[in-house]
């Protein structure tokens, strides 16, 4: 009689901390631990895995299980076997014997390890940062030890060797056992999908939540890093070798407490640096006699008889299957992902049969030559096995899924793997229980690096290479639509953790368009949706390049005057807002947006150019020119009866008439505008940024309280406006209010810590995010400070200073800094020089 399904308890109902195995089960914190160890586990199986302990130990049935951890949607059976393989993963089930899940032919499974209820849940968190291996690291202790006794000696170290061969589980492995001596954090980036080595430095930024908006934010990355103690792991650098090694020697130089372990198959060749090659696997000789125990002293036996024991049920090694293991391990040459995957067809082939296959189907290539790397080799003839033993279906699925760069989704996957009838979730599941494609929590799936390159040959090969890549844009371009109608209503966390792995993706979609073999338009369009995600990872430079691109491509077919030229110009104009700053090809650049706009009777394009111009004249120190646009973007706003564009408009005009000097007129507009804003109904979307302009409003406001003769009211809403802005986390908002406000107001006043303090803030803030106005504004005001301070008097910094800021076209400022050195100087008795110095303004 087949088992009866065992009622669970109510979902609703919170298990108490438990305890089975090695195991410790914290539901209530969401933790699996395994001696003491955080275990990596997707929201989704860590679900199923409490589904499971609610039958305590009856039968769980799939349909249930399904309704169970997928409430709200309806899934496939496809989608539960995923899941449960990584939750077998993650257990080790099958291991040395020891069972947790059984599956119960046609009906389901049951949760079969005792359960005792845990007397002492404490536990610590998990270190953060670093990424959680699926498995634990094996036959690696001694190297392991090496490694971390080298990165206690050196700052900088680099494991170095061929793809496979297990550096990235080393080096996560190092870094935690050296969180005790970074108390400050450990970072991990990963460089793998990094195409060219100008973007190492954006990609670490964006891993280190270090917003920039210059070409290099090496220098913001640097203002984060400079004191405390910290790790940074680099992995998988050997794409952006030099890249890497600039910014390295960087961060060597500028952070004294900050240690460096990278893993590359080529040395970085930084000054500093200390190279470890990872050597394979320990291999036992191909010796006659040898018993199980004797191999299991050689790592590579133990990497193998430890996967082929989460695929098959109490496989313990025997002494006959000793030499078939050996030769095994010889044959893939120690190399750990080699082994893996070979380990995974043991559910198929019983160990001499896979021996014999690997002897018979892969021929391994000579090692030293320069044009091919061994190890390379190796993994070639590897996946060249395990690519011959898939289904059709499944190699159509698995040679498709190398146009993603980086994870991508089950959705994302179904929509551009399929095509042929094939079932791409089953696919899917197959491909990660051969190792073929691994999951990460999400969930999302990923091809490993050696493995896309390979799986983007049968790509080629197969003739739908362009077909597929044509989806892949397609699918791209959806979800960068849905990502741009987003953006105004979710918070930059939320958006970043759900769109910001898609850039590999969206670079991969866009190299391929603006390809010969690809299709411009569906470049074009897509480059005109990707400005919000370019912007907030820090890629103001990319944003340009990729808008000049587009733009270069819509002039060649004769279509660069429509509604997408113009978006596409309008991003240029936002980019070039920060990456020079308000320069005269900034202005042209948002003239030439708002005469489109005007042609096309684009409302909503014509006022985002009338903000733009306004933002360059108004920054550039044209008060007058920027109050005719102001005025401008009030008409605007009042004949589409758009009452939050009227409010900004009152505050554009507001800022305009205070910079004019008409303070009494400005007052007005900003507090009429304050008594009305509502900053949840009132939001507008600008530059691609969500601005508080009721805090931007009361920074100009507190000037005008100052200079009106109220200064303990101006000093009261200055310090309460950027303790707002600073809760809100935002670098251009919080800019603004310590330029506008917090500094020149503590100046005034004579308050030298205060203005001390928020001169550090904004040179700290505009370094980190490369905000160019703001940096040239920083050092300009701390050159006229020191001429107060230094004992000699040279000019050619202050001189220096002033340059950099005309440079940037940031001119708001400058008579007020000019006027501040020319006082200086006449108070240490250079009358002469402050004369020129104005005179030169």
């Amino acid at each position: 009689m087949p088992p009866a399904a065992a009622p669970p308890r109510d979902p609703g109902t919170r298990l108490p901390p438990l305890e089975f195995g090695p195991f410790r089960l914290l539901p209530d914190r969401r933790l699996l631990l395994r001696d003491g160890a955080a275990v990596d586990l997707g929201g989704r199986a860590f679900d199923l895995l409490l589904a499971l302990l609610r039958r305590e130990g009856g039968l769980a049935r799939k349909q249930d299980l399904l309704a169970e951890v997928w409430p709200e949607s309806r899934m496939e059976e496809g989608n539960l076997r995923v899941h449960l393989s990584q939750l077998r993963r993650a257990l080790r089930d099958g291991q040395g014997g020891q069972r947790y899940i059984v599956t119960i032919p046609g009906q389901g499974y049951r949760f079969v390890c005792p359960l005792q209820p845990l007397a002492d849940p404490a536990a610590p968190p998990p270190p953060v940062g670093l990424p959680r291996p699926l498995g634990r690291l094996v036959g690696r202790a001694e190297f392991a030890a090496t490694v971390l006794r080298h990165c206690i000696q050196a700052r900088c170290v680099t494991l170095v060797g061929p793809g496979g061969i297990g550096k990235t589980s080393l080096a996560t492995h190092v870094a935690e056992q050296l969180l005790p001596a970074c108390p400050d954090g450990v970072a991990f980036v990963d460089l793998a999908s990094v195409p060219r080595d100008d973007l190492v430095a954006p990609a670490v930024a964006f891993a280190l939540g270090v917003a920039s908006f210059s070409a290099d934010p090496s220098p913001a990355i640097l203002a984060a890093l400079r004191t405390g103690q910290r790790l940074l792991v680099l992995d998988c650098c050997e794409r952006v070798a030099a890249g890497a090694a600039a910014l390295v020697e960087t961060l060597l130089r500028g952070a004294p407490g900050l240690r460096l372990l990278a893993t590359s198959r080529e040395p970085l060749h930084a000054e500093g640096e200390w190279v470890l090659r990872v050597p394979p696997l320990g291999l036992p000789p191909a010796e006659a006699g040898l018993t199980a125990a004797q191999a299991l002293a050689y790592p590579a036996v133990q990497l193998l008889v430890d996967r082929v024991g989460a695929v098959l049920d109490g496989f313990v090694l025997t002494d006959a299957e000793v030499p078939a293991v050996v030769a095994i391990c010889a044959r893939l040459d120690g190399i750990a992902l080699a082994i893996e995957l070979a380990a995974a067809q043991a559910a198929a082939f019983d160990l001499p049969t896979l021996a014999g296959l690997l002897q018979a189907r892969f021929r391994l290539q000579a090692r030293g030559r320069r044009t091919a790397a061994p190890r390379h080799r190796t993994m070639q003839a590897v996946l060249d096995w395990s690519h011959a033993a898939l289904p059709p279906a499944e190699r159509a699925v698995f040679r498709r899924l190398a146009v993603f760069d980086g994870a991508m989704t089950l959705a994302a996957a179904e929509d551009v793997a399929g095509g042929g009838g094939e079932d791409v979730t089953l696919a899917i599941a197959s491909l990660v229980d051969k190792s073929l494609l691994t999951s990460q929590p999400g969930p999302r799936f990923r091809l490993l690096d050696l493995t896309r390159a390979y799986a983007a040959e049968r790509l080629a090969e197969s003739g739908e290479r362009d077909a597929v890549a044509r989806r892949h844009a397609l699918h791209c371009l959806g979800t960068f639509r849905a990502a741009e109608a987003e953006w105004p209503a979710r918070t930059v966390a939320g958006w970043l953790a759900e769109y910001g792995p898609e850039l590999g993706n969206l670079r991969a979609a866009l190299d391929w368009a603006f390809s010969p073999a690809g299709d411009a338009s569906l470049g074009i369009e897509l480059a005109a949706v990707a400005v919000p995600l370019l912007f907030e990872l820090s890629l103001a430079e990319e944003c340009r390049r990729r808008a000049a691109q587009a733009l270069r491509a819509l002039a060649a077919a004769g279509d660069g005057d429509g509604h997408t030229g113009m978006r596409l110009r309008a991003t240029l104009g936002a980019a070039m807002t920060y990456t020079p700053g308000p320069v005269p090809e900034t202005v042209e650049t948002w003239q030439a947006v708002l005469a489109l706009a005007t042609r096309l009777e684009d409302a909503s394009l014509r006022g985002r150019a009338v903000w733009g111009l306004w933002t360059a004249h108004c920054y550039g120190g044209r008060p007058r020119q920027a109050l005719a646009q102001a005025e401008a973007f009030t008409r605007l706003s009042v004949e589409r009866g758009d009452d939050a564009r009227q409010l900004m408009g009152e505050r554009l005009c507001g800022v305009s008439l205070h910079y004019l000097g008409e303070q009494e007129e400005a007052r007005a507009r900003l507090e009429s505008m304050l008594a009305r804003y509502a900053p949840g109904r009132h939001r507008w979307q600008t530059l691609g940024f969500s601005v508080d302009h009721r805090l931007m409003a009361q920074a100009t406001l507190a000037r005008i309280h100052w200079l009106q003769g109220r200064p303990a009211e101006a000093l009261r809403l200055a310090e309460a406006t950027l303790a707002a802005v600073q809760a809100q986390d935002h670098a251009i908002s919080l800019c603004y209010v310590l330029a506008e406000a917090s500094l020149p107001l503590a100046l005034l006043a004579g308050d030298h810590d205060a203005a001390a303090a928020a001169l550090r803030q904004l040179q700290d803030a505009a370094t980190r995010n490369g905000l160019a106005i703001w940096q040239a504004a920083a050092g300009c005001t701390w050159q006229v400070l020191q001429l107060a301070e230094a004992p000699g008097l040279d000019l050619l910094p202050l001189r220096e200073g002033f340059a950099a800021l005309d440079a940037a076209g940031y001119g708001i400022h400058a008579a007020w800094l000019q006027g501040l050195a020319a006082a200086a100087l006449v108070r240490r008795g250079a009358a002469a020089e402050a004369a020129a110095l104005l005179a030169a303004a």
